[in-house]
Protein backbone atom coordinates (compact mmCIF):
# COMPACT_ATOMS: atom_id res chain seq x y z
CA UNK A 1 0.00 0.00 0.00
CA UNK A 2 3.06 1.99 1.03
CA UNK A 3 4.59 1.21 -2.47
CA UNK A 4 1.68 2.14 -4.27
CA UNK A 5 0.82 5.86 -2.35
CA UNK A 6 4.89 6.75 -3.11
CA UNK A 7 3.91 6.00 -6.89
CA UNK A 8 1.24 7.82 -6.86
CA UNK A 9 3.39 10.57 -5.25
CA UNK A 10 6.06 10.37 -7.77
CA UNK A 11 3.83 10.43 -10.87
CA UNK A 12 2.12 13.99 -9.52
CA UNK A 13 5.04 15.30 -8.73
CA UNK A 14 7.43 13.99 -11.66
CA UNK A 15 5.96 16.52 -14.59
CA UNK A 16 8.20 17.62 -17.93
CA UNK A 17 8.94 21.36 -17.73
CA UNK A 18 8.20 23.57 -21.14
CA UNK A 19 11.22 24.74 -22.43
CA UNK A 20 10.46 28.49 -22.64
CA UNK A 21 10.26 28.11 -19.03
CA UNK A 22 14.22 26.77 -18.47
CA UNK A 23 15.65 30.86 -19.10
CA UNK A 24 13.35 31.88 -15.84
CA UNK A 25 13.85 28.99 -14.18
CA UNK A 26 18.09 29.04 -14.32
CA UNK A 27 17.33 33.26 -13.79
CA UNK A 28 15.67 32.99 -10.73
CA UNK A 29 17.85 29.93 -9.12
CA UNK A 30 21.42 32.34 -9.46
CA UNK A 31 19.57 35.01 -8.05
CA UNK A 32 18.70 32.79 -5.02
CA UNK A 33 22.41 31.33 -4.99
CA UNK A 34 23.24 34.89 -4.65
CA UNK A 35 20.77 36.16 -2.13
CA UNK A 36 21.62 32.99 -0.53
CA UNK A 37 25.64 34.35 -0.05
CA UNK A 38 24.25 37.25 1.30
CA UNK A 39 21.79 36.54 3.94
CA UNK A 40 20.74 32.67 4.92
CA UNK A 41 17.11 34.12 4.90
CA UNK A 42 16.58 35.55 1.29
CA UNK A 43 18.40 32.14 0.43
CA UNK A 44 15.55 29.67 1.15
CA UNK A 45 13.15 32.48 -0.31
CA UNK A 46 15.06 32.37 -3.71
CA UNK A 47 15.05 28.93 -2.77
CA UNK A 48 10.90 28.63 -2.62
CA UNK A 49 10.78 31.29 -5.43
CA UNK A 50 13.19 28.65 -7.91
CA UNK A 51 10.55 25.99 -7.35
CA UNK A 52 7.48 28.02 -7.84
CA UNK A 53 8.77 28.86 -11.29
CA UNK A 54 9.66 25.21 -12.13
CA UNK A 55 5.73 25.10 -10.86
CA UNK A 56 4.70 27.58 -13.10
CA UNK A 57 6.43 26.45 -16.44
CA UNK A 58 5.47 22.65 -15.83
CA UNK A 59 3.86 20.74 -18.62
CA UNK A 60 1.86 17.48 -17.66
CA UNK A 61 0.78 15.26 -20.89
CA UNK A 62 -2.77 15.95 -21.55
CA UNK A 63 -5.39 13.17 -23.07
CA UNK A 64 -7.42 14.64 -25.89
CA UNK A 65 -10.88 14.04 -27.38
CA UNK A 66 -10.34 12.72 -30.95
CA UNK A 67 -14.20 12.47 -32.16
CA UNK A 68 -14.55 14.94 -35.10
CA UNK A 69 -16.46 17.99 -34.03
CA UNK A 70 -15.27 18.51 -30.98
CA UNK A 71 -14.07 21.76 -29.67
CA UNK A 72 -11.98 21.28 -26.79
CA UNK A 73 -10.40 24.05 -24.11
CA UNK A 74 -7.30 26.05 -25.01
CA UNK A 75 -7.09 27.08 -21.41
CA UNK A 76 -6.90 25.86 -17.71
CA UNK A 77 -8.85 27.88 -15.41
CA UNK A 78 -11.99 28.47 -14.25
CA UNK A 79 -15.01 29.79 -17.11
CA UNK A 80 -16.13 32.93 -16.12
CA UNK A 81 -18.34 33.63 -18.42
CA UNK A 82 -20.56 31.75 -20.97
CA UNK A 83 -22.23 34.34 -23.45
CA UNK A 84 -22.36 35.98 -26.95
CA UNK A 85 -20.08 38.92 -28.02
CA UNK A 86 -18.46 40.26 -31.40
CA UNK A 87 -14.89 39.25 -31.61
CA UNK A 88 -12.60 41.22 -31.59
CA UNK A 89 -11.89 43.38 -35.29
CA UNK A 90 -8.88 42.39 -35.88
CA UNK A 91 -10.23 38.63 -36.62
CA UNK A 92 -12.00 39.38 -39.60
CA UNK A 93 -14.84 37.75 -38.11
CA UNK A 94 -17.93 40.44 -39.10
CA UNK A 95 -19.84 41.92 -36.20
CA UNK A 96 -22.43 39.65 -35.12
CA UNK A 97 -22.20 38.44 -32.32
CA UNK A 98 -21.04 34.83 -31.95
CA UNK A 99 -20.88 32.55 -28.75
CA UNK A 100 -17.90 33.25 -26.44
CA UNK A 101 -16.67 31.40 -23.66
CA UNK A 102 -14.67 33.60 -21.22
CA UNK A 103 -11.99 31.64 -19.25
CA UNK A 104 -9.56 33.29 -16.27
CA UNK A 105 -6.54 31.55 -15.79
CA UNK A 106 -4.63 31.69 -12.30
CA UNK A 107 -1.26 31.44 -11.20
CA UNK A 108 -1.59 28.04 -10.06
CA UNK A 109 -2.98 27.04 -13.52
CA UNK A 110 -0.76 25.22 -16.37
CA UNK A 111 0.60 27.92 -18.66
CA UNK A 112 0.63 26.18 -22.04
CA UNK A 113 -2.29 26.84 -24.02
CA UNK A 114 -3.82 24.12 -26.61
CA UNK A 115 -5.23 24.21 -30.02
CA UNK A 116 -9.05 23.61 -29.35
CA UNK A 117 -9.89 22.13 -32.78
CA UNK A 118 -7.81 20.04 -35.87
CA UNK A 119 -7.62 22.85 -38.18
CA UNK A 120 -5.59 25.56 -39.91
CA UNK A 121 -4.48 28.59 -39.20
CA UNK A 122 -6.73 31.33 -41.44
CA UNK A 123 -5.55 34.42 -39.24
CA UNK A 124 -2.74 35.30 -36.23
CA UNK A 125 -2.68 38.82 -34.82
CA UNK A 126 -0.57 40.19 -32.30
CA UNK A 127 -1.94 43.25 -30.75
CA UNK A 128 0.23 45.62 -28.16
CA UNK A 129 -1.63 46.81 -25.46
CA UNK A 130 -2.04 47.80 -21.84
CA UNK A 131 -1.99 45.76 -18.84
CA UNK A 132 -5.55 45.80 -17.10
CA UNK A 133 -7.02 43.53 -14.75
CA UNK A 134 -8.20 40.62 -17.72
CA UNK A 135 -11.73 41.06 -15.72
CA UNK A 136 -12.31 44.75 -16.65
CA UNK A 137 -14.34 45.56 -19.50
CA UNK A 138 -11.89 47.47 -21.08
CA UNK A 139 -9.22 44.82 -21.24
CA UNK A 140 -10.94 43.13 -24.32
CA UNK A 141 -9.98 46.20 -26.59
CA UNK A 142 -6.69 47.44 -25.00
CA UNK A 143 -5.01 44.61 -23.43
CA UNK A 144 -1.87 43.26 -25.41
CA UNK A 145 -3.42 40.21 -27.34
CA UNK A 146 -2.89 37.29 -29.27
CA UNK A 147 -5.58 36.49 -31.39
CA UNK A 148 -6.30 33.15 -34.06
CA UNK A 149 -8.88 31.99 -36.48
CA UNK A 150 -8.51 28.29 -36.95
CA UNK A 151 -10.55 26.84 -40.16
CA UNK A 152 -11.89 23.49 -39.78
CA UNK A 153 -11.81 21.56 -42.78
CA UNK A 154 -15.80 21.90 -43.10
CA UNK A 155 -15.09 25.68 -43.05
CA UNK A 156 -16.40 26.01 -39.64
CA UNK A 157 -14.22 29.06 -37.81
CA UNK A 158 -13.05 28.68 -34.08
CA UNK A 159 -11.68 31.47 -32.84
CA UNK A 160 -8.82 32.00 -29.81
CA UNK A 161 -7.83 35.13 -28.06
CA UNK A 162 -5.37 34.81 -25.71
CA UNK A 163 -5.12 38.50 -22.73
CA UNK A 164 -2.26 39.46 -21.02
CA UNK A 165 -3.01 40.26 -17.56
CA UNK A 166 -1.22 42.46 -15.12
CA UNK A 167 1.68 40.17 -13.90
CA UNK A 168 1.92 37.71 -17.02
CA UNK A 169 2.70 39.77 -19.63
CA UNK A 170 4.25 37.83 -22.17
CA UNK A 171 1.80 36.54 -23.96
CA UNK A 172 3.36 33.71 -26.43
CA UNK A 173 3.01 34.02 -30.27
CA UNK A 174 3.96 30.96 -32.05
CA UNK A 175 1.52 30.34 -34.40
CA UNK A 176 1.83 31.27 -38.24
CA UNK A 177 -1.01 31.92 -40.64
CA UNK A 178 -1.26 29.18 -43.18
CA UNK A 179 0.12 26.29 -40.35
CA UNK A 180 -1.96 23.40 -40.17
CA UNK A 181 -2.78 22.07 -36.29
CA UNK A 182 -3.96 19.37 -34.09
CA UNK A 183 -6.34 19.80 -31.19
CA UNK A 184 -4.36 19.37 -28.03
CA UNK A 185 -0.98 20.56 -29.89
CA UNK A 186 0.56 23.51 -27.58
CA UNK A 187 0.76 26.72 -27.72
CA UNK A 188 0.93 30.66 -26.52
CA UNK A 189 3.13 29.44 -23.45
CA UNK A 190 2.01 32.78 -21.04
CA UNK A 191 4.93 34.10 -19.22
CA UNK A 192 5.94 36.48 -16.92
CA UNK A 193 7.50 39.94 -16.86
CA UNK A 194 9.58 41.15 -14.92
CA UNK A 195 8.75 44.47 -15.52
CA UNK A 196 5.77 44.74 -12.90
CA UNK A 197 8.30 43.69 -9.95
CA UNK A 198 11.10 46.18 -11.09
CA UNK A 199 7.96 48.62 -10.76
CA UNK A 200 7.06 47.72 -6.89
CA UNK A 201 10.52 47.31 -6.51
CA UNK A 202 11.06 50.97 -6.60
CA UNK A 203 8.41 52.44 -5.72
CA UNK A 204 9.30 50.58 -2.33
CA UNK A 205 12.59 52.20 -2.36
CA UNK A 206 10.49 55.40 -2.80
CA UNK A 207 8.53 54.99 -0.47
CA UNK A 208 10.54 53.71 2.90
CA UNK A 209 14.07 54.73 1.86
CA UNK A 210 13.46 58.40 0.69
CA UNK A 211 10.34 58.90 2.50
CA UNK A 212 7.96 60.05 -0.83
CA UNK A 213 4.84 59.71 -0.07
CA UNK A 214 3.55 57.41 -3.38
CA UNK A 215 0.60 54.52 -3.37
CA UNK A 216 2.06 51.02 -4.02
CA UNK A 217 -0.12 49.74 -6.08
CA UNK A 218 -2.02 51.98 -9.37
CA UNK A 219 -6.01 51.73 -9.43
CA UNK A 220 -5.70 48.59 -11.70
CA UNK A 221 -5.25 45.96 -9.07
CA UNK A 222 -7.49 48.14 -6.42
CA UNK A 223 -10.57 46.77 -8.83
CA UNK A 224 -9.70 43.39 -6.94
CA UNK A 225 -11.14 43.24 -3.30
CA UNK A 226 -7.83 42.20 -1.89
CA UNK A 227 -9.81 41.80 1.58
CA UNK A 228 -12.32 39.43 0.47
CA UNK A 229 -9.59 37.28 -0.72
CA UNK A 230 -8.00 34.73 2.03
CA UNK A 231 -5.90 31.44 1.88
CA UNK A 232 -9.16 30.06 4.05
CA UNK A 233 -11.53 30.14 0.70
CA UNK A 234 -9.20 28.96 -1.50
CA UNK A 235 -9.49 25.89 0.91
CA UNK A 236 -13.50 25.74 1.48
CA UNK A 237 -14.58 27.30 -2.01
CA UNK A 238 -16.19 30.12 0.05
CA UNK A 239 -16.30 33.87 -1.02
CA UNK A 240 -13.49 35.08 -3.05
CA UNK A 241 -10.39 33.19 -2.80
CA UNK A 242 -6.91 34.63 -3.46
CA UNK A 243 -6.77 32.24 -6.38
CA UNK A 244 -10.05 34.20 -8.08
CA UNK A 245 -7.92 37.50 -7.12
CA UNK A 246 -4.95 36.24 -8.58
CA UNK A 247 -6.69 34.89 -11.45
CA UNK A 248 -8.16 38.77 -12.28
CA UNK A 249 -4.60 39.78 -12.30
CA UNK A 250 -3.11 36.95 -14.39
CA UNK A 251 -4.54 36.03 -17.97
CA UNK A 252 -7.72 35.57 -19.84
CA UNK A 253 -8.90 33.11 -22.82
CA UNK A 254 -12.09 33.75 -25.20
CA UNK A 255 -13.09 30.93 -27.28
CA UNK A 256 -15.09 32.32 -30.03
CA UNK A 257 -17.51 29.69 -31.31
CA UNK A 258 -19.48 29.72 -34.90
CA UNK A 259 -22.62 31.12 -35.05
CA UNK A 260 -25.49 28.55 -33.41
CA UNK A 261 -23.29 26.42 -31.03
CA UNK A 262 -24.28 25.66 -27.60
CA UNK A 263 -21.53 25.49 -25.24
CA UNK A 264 -20.87 22.54 -23.19
CA UNK A 265 -19.52 23.82 -20.03
CA UNK A 266 -20.86 26.90 -17.54
CA UNK A 267 -19.54 29.72 -15.93
CA UNK A 268 -17.60 28.79 -12.07
CA UNK A 269 -16.06 25.48 -13.86
CA UNK A 270 -12.98 24.82 -13.80
CA UNK A 271 -11.71 23.12 -16.92
CA UNK A 272 -8.66 21.54 -18.48
CA UNK A 273 -6.85 22.80 -21.97
CA UNK A 274 -6.68 19.92 -24.10
CA UNK A 275 -9.50 17.78 -22.20
CA UNK A 276 -12.21 19.20 -21.42
CA UNK A 277 -14.78 19.58 -24.66
CA UNK A 278 -16.14 23.11 -25.00
CA UNK A 279 -18.58 22.49 -27.69
CA UNK A 280 -19.60 19.44 -30.21
CA UNK A 281 -20.13 21.18 -33.43
CA UNK A 282 -20.80 17.43 -34.95
CA UNK A 283 -24.05 16.33 -33.09
CA UNK A 284 -26.72 18.37 -30.26
CA UNK A 285 -27.42 14.48 -29.14
CA UNK A 286 -26.04 13.24 -25.92
CA UNK A 287 -22.21 12.94 -24.88
CA UNK A 288 -20.81 10.13 -26.45
CA UNK A 289 -18.14 7.88 -25.87
CA UNK A 290 -14.98 8.94 -27.84
CA UNK A 291 -11.24 8.12 -28.66
CA UNK A 292 -8.31 9.28 -27.36
CA UNK A 293 -5.05 10.32 -28.57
Amino acid sequence: MQTQDFSSLTKYLSFPINRAGWPFIAAVAVVAYILGHIWGFLGWLGFFATLWTVWFFRDPKRVTPTRDGLIVAAADGTVSAVDSAVPPAELGLGDAPLPRVTVLRSLAAVQIARVPTDATVSKAVFTEGTFHLVSQPQAETENTRAAYVFNRANGAKIAVVQYAGAIARDVGFDLTEGQTVAAGERFGVLRFNIEPAKQLADKLYRRFFKGEKIALCDGSFKACDLKACNFKSCLTGQGASLCQCGSHLHGRFDLYLPAGSVALVAAGQLIVAGETVVADLASTEAARPFETR
